[in-house]
């Protein structure tokens, strides 16, 4: 082999192992940006659920009792005597208040405490 083509060959060794390292690095880059967004979404749905337990004037009670009543709620969602009418019940008591929150935000006086 000549010398040209060894060199051409090296040359091409190199380009393609620096090829390699860059599609590791924006491999790396692609799950850091992922695991950053999941976080940031898990961070808001936080953040609404403390809005919902302040919307049901729960926010001030005591930790372990507000932990019980969610508890509660999702065992009895657990048992085979739970049905679609019992969850669709309470989520129409949740939408009916955040409508009637959203409706006194625009036309009411804006003062509802939180």
């Amino acid at each position: 082999m000549s010398e040209k083509r060894a060199h051409e060959i090296a040359r091409l060794e190199r380009i393609v192992a620096a090829q390699r390292e860059r599609l590791t690095k924006l491999k790396e880059a692609e799950v850091k940006a992922q695991r950053a967004a999941r976080r940031a979404q898990l961070t808001r749905l936080k953040i609404a659920a403390g809005g919902l337990v302040s919307i049901a004037g729960l926010l001030e009670e005591d930790r372990g009792f507000v932990l019980g009543a969610l508890l509660q709620v999702r065992d009895a969602m657990s048992k085979p005597e739970w049905s679609e009418a019992q969850y669709l019940a309470l989520k129409r008591l949740g939408d009916t208040e955040l409508a009637a929150r959203e409706a006194q935000r625009k036309f009411g006086n804006g003062s509802m405490e939180e």
